[in-house]
């Protein structure tokens, strides 16, 4: 869906949509690290990633989009039910400092950065 905004300047953006699921703590990157198909402790400050949760027989269970805010805030964008995507993390989570949470109102925009005309 492309909109128009009321910037000084033309920009295109397009609405991502997406369950926003925030994962932190002292110990999210290490969990994140050994129950995705990512080293989340490897994304820098503002970088996201395709990843995928893995069921007990190496098959895709969940994929997601992994964010990184900073040293232990991450975010999972997921077209699932955000709820279904906690309950399959959470049963990873034993005695780690981590909370997981649905982020309930969200706005999340990637620009595009294509030029008009080119396709």
């Amino acid at each position: 869906m492309i909109m128009e905004t009321t910037m000084s300047e033309p920009h295109i953006y397009s609405r991502l949509q997406a369950q926003v699921i925030t994962i932190e703590g002292r110990d999210a990157p290490d969990l994140l690290n050994r129950i995705l198909t990512l080293n989340a402790r490897e994304l820098k400050r503002g970088e996201g990633e395709w990843a995928f949760l893995l069921d007990h027989r190496g098959r895709v269970k969940r994929a997601l989009i992994l964010l990184r805010e900073d040293e232990t805030r991450y975010y999972a964008l997921t077209s699932s039910e955000a709820s279904a995507v906690i309950e399959d993390l959470d049963m990873f989570v034993f005695s780690e400092d981590v909370t997981m949470s649905q982020v309930e109102r969200h706005c999340l925009y990637q620009a595009n950065l294509a030029e008009e005309g080119s396709s």
